[in-house]
């Protein structure tokens, strides 16, 4: 479990190809499918981020405890947190103030691709959240809220791989460095929405950043800001305009 988490475990990215976005799958037929899946790599050996390694964790979460791994999250750490409209995606519910996700086509903005509702609620993504929701979640990385220092401390440290190697990643949060203190970020994207959130421990600053098109680039506002507010701080330039 903890290999997928910090993504050393060789499990391919995605699935991409041989997985239909407009059909429902259960779980057991997405299981298999990520089980016919050829290994990137022996475990332990590489890294490489994997879509597929959180679709399975999800799935083993049900196994492990019979629920749906949505409900503990909002049990466990929407509830908690304060995280008030933080939910797992869902086509039927009546979610004030939705945002729609969009595309460019030709220049022309374009409704986002339509995706079946089962794969919307797998555990790599499918999440809805308003602003003051990851900013709970920031709040929650600051204070270091519902784990114990032994828990942050594994959270916030680099992948160790087998020849000793490290990977800046813990668990979920890319960890670099700015201004000479811990920069803990993360990118996300799906169907016409591009997030990024930062945290800058130096300057106590955390940075939100929502878009609904899928042609934005949200770390160039959390960029730009982080320099308005103090120039010293910056990105890693993979992640800077």
């Amino acid at each position: 479990m903890r290999r997928q988490m910090t993504h050393p475990a060789g499990i391919p990215a995605n699935t991409e190809g041989s997985i239909d976005l407009r059909r429902d799958y259960s779980e057991d037929e997405l299981l298999a499918m990520a089980q016919q899946l050829p290994p990137a790599f022996p475990p332990g050996t590489d890294w490489q981020y994997s879509n597929t390694g959180y679709l399975l964790l999800g799935i083993l979460v049900r196994r492990v405890t019979g629920r749906f791994y949505g409900d503990l999250l909002g049990e466990r750490v929407f509830g908690p947190l304060g995280m008030a409209h933080a939910q797992v995606i869902s086509e039927a519910a009546i979610v004030p103030h939705r945002a729609d996700g969009y595309l460019l086509h030709d220049g022309e903005l374009r409704n986002q691709d339509w995706v079946a509702p089962s794969l919307n609620t797998t555990a790599d993504g499918a999440l809805y959240f308003a602003l003051t929701d990851l900013l709970a979640w920031q709040g929650a990385l600051r204070t270091r809220a519902l784990l114990s220092p032994t828990g942050w401390e594994q959270v916030l440290s680099p992948v160790r791989l087998a020849d000793g190697r490290e990977e800046p990643y813990g668990f979920g949060w890319v960890l670099q460095v700015a201004k000479d203190a811990p920069l803990y970020h993360h990118s996300g994207s799906w169907q016409g929405f591009q997030t990024y959130a930062a945290r800058f421990e130096g300057a106590d600053l955390d940075i939100v950043v929502l878009t609904h098109l899928a042609a934005a680039a949200p770390s160039r506002f959390v960029a730009g800001i982080a320099r308005l507010i103090a120039p010293a701080l910056s990105l890693p330039p993979e992640e800077a305009p």
